[in-house]
């Protein structure tokens, strides 16, 4: 079982590339951003980057990032939640995919130019906005 601590040492090599706000001005930056934002929105706040499988997630749209990590780094992990039918699972498929980001693949991503964007990136991962019901 995959516990927050785990991401410590992937953190820290991310970390070396997030920016102080924004997505940054590289392909490094631009990853740490979305890689993040889904690793810290998932154990803050409950959140999944597609609600439209077996997890419901929260109330916060994190496709974007998704489809963005999808679409220019081919990190087609990402897929799998499709399957994913416990928290325990989320966790584990979080871990693989954040544990891609080492310290030399972040150097040569470093290298690359800023490519689309983490905030607005459109693809195969979607979030549904469902109504809640109240009753009186």
């Amino acid at each position: 079982m995959v516990k927050w601590e785990d991401f410590d040492k992937i953190s820290d090599v991310i970390s070396k590339w997030l920016p102080i706000e924004g997505e940054g001005d590289n392909m490094a930056t631009q990853a740490s951003t979305a890689i993040s934002k889904i690793v810290y929105r998932w154990y803050n706040d409950g959140d999944v980057y597609d609600n439209n499988y077996y997890l419901e997630g929260w109330w916060n749209d994190l496709s974007c990032y998704a489809n963005w990590l999808y679409n220019y780094l081919n990190i087609t992990e990402l897929k799998e939640i499709e399957n994913i039918k416990s928290n325990e699972e989320y966790e584990e498929l979080l871990f693989r995919v954040a544990s891609k980001f080492t310290e030399r693949y972040m150097e040569k991503l470093a290298m690359m130019e800023k490519t689309g964007s983490v905030y607005t990136e459109e693809g195969l991962f979607s979030f549904t906005e469902y109504e809640e019901e109240y009753y009186e």
